[in-house]
């Protein structure tokens, strides 16, 4: 035990990850424990995965349909209170997954945060088996959940934003069917690495689409919404406005803090990539564009629009706009939907496959496992949380 945690190893190119001795090179990593993807001689590698490509998939993962929502909340908390939570959230969410990180570290076989309640909890337990399994259940439940409503959000965005850009509401149950079928086909890419180029080009389009909307909103007299001749109140303010309640500004605090509260979701990323230690830099660069960019794009937004900013916020500027930013964002909806449904169908994957040589095979034998059970999985979360959020829209 005390050898595995010897300062020495943790400066050394021990940290380099090789197929066959990968446990041994963590440094801190907890001894008798054994990483989630370990590749024998003739196994796939799953941990090819470099930090700026760890990066581009947080950000992507987390720079998604939340951000569309910030701007409103800002209404109700004024710009001065809206801006302070905006950094209160980002750091705190920061550090939670810095503290995610260095557990999955200290146990590599930690894919989730159902397995590391599984072990805190058998620590506090002193052991108790049934304890144990309890809290991996219900955290793993509450995991996949979480996961079916964010897939849910950026689904139900997708179906709009097919609306908005054909302009024929009568065909959204057929949208609905299409970006399904997007989703679940683009999530059941086996390998994180495999997913880099759909993330950059997600995130470019989501960023060009509020780039497009902000713009737009900059240059115009008033706002799309606002009365278009006469005098009108833009709204913006400072300081909450007059006769906001508690409840409505939780709410709106609510918002922000979900907007960047994904953290959870790094964790599986971490098993697959080539340095682990280096998921801090990826995390780093992350949240700081995270905060930044939700700091100066919200607040250009309220700024320029006041009460009258739309939420999602891509129809802040009119409907020829809205069109526009919808159409731009099609790849960007479809990437943040995507990975959701892949970190949760890879969950289940592991769960069924863990410690055995099939979660590894590189034939087709393997080909048939991740299509009986991920692709599956996929399917039922994405078809779920596109029921489910469909129906409470129809409401």
């Amino acid at each position: 035990m005390m050898s595995d945690q010897s300062p020495n190893k943790k400066g050394s190119d021990g940290f380099t990850i090789t197929p066959v001795t990968d446990n041994s090179s963590e440094g801190s990593a907890k001894a008798g424990e054994v990483e989630v993807f370990s590749a024998g001689a003739d196994g796939v590698e799953f941990r090819t995965v470099g930090w700026i490509r760890a990066a581009m998939f947080f950000t992507k993962m987390t720079f998604a349909a939340g951000v569309l929502s910030i701007p409103s909340a800002l209404y109700t908390l004024g710009a001065v209170l809206g801006a302070l939570f905006i950094l209160f959230w980002g750091v705190l969410n920061t550090y939670m997954a810095f503290l995610q990180g260095q557990f999955k570290i200290i146990h590599p076989s930690v894919h989730t945060v159902a397995d590391a309640a599984h072990i805190i909890t058998l620590q506090f337990s002193n052991g108790n088996k049934k304890c144990g399994g309890f809290a991996r259940e219900v955290t793993e439940f509450i995991y996949i959940i979480t996961c079916i409503i964010c897939a849910g959000v950026s689904t139900l965005g997708l179906s709009i934003a097919f609306n908005a850009v054909s302009k024929h509401a009568t065909c959204s149950v057929i949208f609905g069917f299409v970006a399904y079928f997007i989703i679940s086909s683009v999530a059941s890419i086996r390998k994180i690495h495999q997913l880099g180029w759909i993330t950059w080009l997600g995130f470019g389009s989501i960023v060009t689409a509020i780039m497009i909307v902000v713009i737009a909103a900059t240059i115009t007299d008033r706002p799309a919404a606002a009365p278009q001749t006469g005098d009108f109140e833009l709204g913006f303010s400072a300081r909450p406005p007059i006769g906001t309640t508690f409840a409505g500004a939780f709410a709106a605090s609510l918002a922000i803090f979900s907007s960047s509260a994904n953290t959870s979701g790094f964790v599986p990323v971490i098993s697959e990539m080539r340095r682990p230690q280096d998921y801090f830099k990826s995390l780093y660069a992350c949240m700081t564009w995270i905060t930044s960019s939700y700091l100066a794009l919200a607040l250009a937004v309220y700024a320029y629009c006041g009460k009258w900013v739309a939420s999602p916020a891509l129809g802040s500027a009119g409907p020829t706009i809205m069109i526009i930013s919808y159409a731009v964002a099609i790849p960007g909806l479809i990437a943040g939907a995507m990975i959701c449904v892949h970190v949760a169908a890879k969950s289940l994957f592991v769960r069924i496959l863990r410690n055995t040589p099939i979660i590894s095979l590189p034939t087709r034998k393997l080909t048939g496992q991740f299509g009986l059970h991920a692709p599956m999985a996929q399917a039922f979360l994405a078809g779920f949380s596109q029921k489910l959020f469909r129906s409470s829209a129809l409401s």
